[in-house]
């Protein structure tokens, strides 16, 4: 499958945090065929062993998170409008006037009140709505909503999918369908015959709730206990309206992370990887704000390397990415397992 068909079939698929189960059906489907064994947790993290671990020799574990950030329902009033809450940091200034799907018994779409900028008070216009004043309209009365929707219900955004020059692909769910997508990949590129002499134990780790604190990473890292771990996100890539030195460059490849809390030698021997392909750095002075904070630090302490895929509009309806840094990161992955020793 073609890096832009996976990676759509992979957006499209709702997965706000706590509710992943069906992008990881999907996965599956992607991957069994590389597969020694696949499970699940009761987090919903979804394991799926490669090669599975042999003793003197190092297991490896590749984690990307599947969960998209989202909205829950905190109530509906009295003429039908859907009270909210987020789950995950959501850029709020993105919500207005945007079209949602609701996941009651039955998905229904929604759109985000907001108003016409010729009725706004003097200065509203700047104000970015607090989460609490936001209210989505199904075109319901309360009495049909309710026999739909509840409080608990959550909510996604709906699927904004195009091509922008280039080849870029505007979606929602990017952050991280992107790195799950380069993790899928990099197997692919490595295949069934070449997985079979590689000199280590591998396991991919598929994760729940990054958004919500990084649980899923926590509990999945525990349970497989690697001895050296790859986590795979996407961080920001540069928009004019942006720092520079904060971003990476779409079309310059995966960012390599460095950071006090990643382990340095492994930094340096995907830098060397990748030494005649792209890639790129990105400097963090501390924690790194993904799931490598909460895989480093799992058990007796795993030795942890942070990969990105630089994307546009992060935690909003239309992040960009380019399918190129997708290809980039999986085939650094690919080398990485292939020639990694303790």
């Amino acid at each position: 499958m073609k890096t832009a068909e996976m990676l759509r079939s992979l957006c499209t698929i709702p997965g706000v945090c706590g509710q992943e189960g069906m992008v990881n059906k999907h996965i599956v489907e992607l991957i069994q065929d590389y597969a020694e064994s696949i499970t699940t947790d009761p987090l919903g993290n979804l394991i799926v062993s490669i090669i599975p671990p042999v003793k003197d020799k190092p297991h490896i574990m590749i984690e990307a998170h599947v969960d998209e950030i989202g909205l829950i329902v905190t109530g509906i009033d009295d003429k039908g409008f859907i009270r909210v809450s987020n789950c995950g940091g959501i850029d709020r200034r993105a919500l207005l006037g945007k079209e949602l799907v609701i996941h009651g018994d039955r998905d229904i779409c929604g759109v985000v009140v907001t108003i016409p900028p010729h009725l706004q008070e003097s200065g509203a216009k700047k104000k970015n709505p607090a989460i609490d004043d936001i209210l989505i309209d199904t075109g319901m009365s309360k009495e049909r909503l309710s026999k739909i929707v509840r409080e608990g219900s959550l909510v996604s955004f709906a699927l904004n999918d195009c091509t922008l020059q280039g080849g870029l692909i505007c979606t929602k769910a990017a952050d991280n369908r992107a790195g799950v997508c380069a993790v899928i990949k990099a197997i692919e590129l490595l295949g069934r015959d070449s997985l079979q002499s590689v000199n280590c134990g591998l396991t991919l780790a598929f994760t729940t709730q990054e958004e919500l604190g990084r649980r899923g990473a926590a509990t999945a890292a525990y349970s497989i206990s690697p001895d050296v771990a790859v986590v795979v996100d996407t961080s920001f890539a540069h928009t004019p309206d942006a720092p520079e030195h904060k971003c990476g460059k779409q079309g310059n490849g995966p960012m390599i992370g460095i950071s006090p809390v990643l382990d340095r030698g492994l930094s340096e021997f995907l830098t060397k990887l990748s030494a005649d392909s792209p890639h790129q750095f990105e400097v963090m002075g501390g924690e790194t704000g993904t799931n490598a904070d909460a895989v480093g630090i799992s058990g007796r302490g795993v030795k942890t390397a942070l990969l990105s895929v630089p994307i546009k509009y992060m935690h909003t309806p239309a992040e960009v990415v380019d399918t190129a840094d997708i290809d980039a990161t999986a085939g650094l992955l690919a080398k990485f397992i292939k020639q990694y020793e303790v």
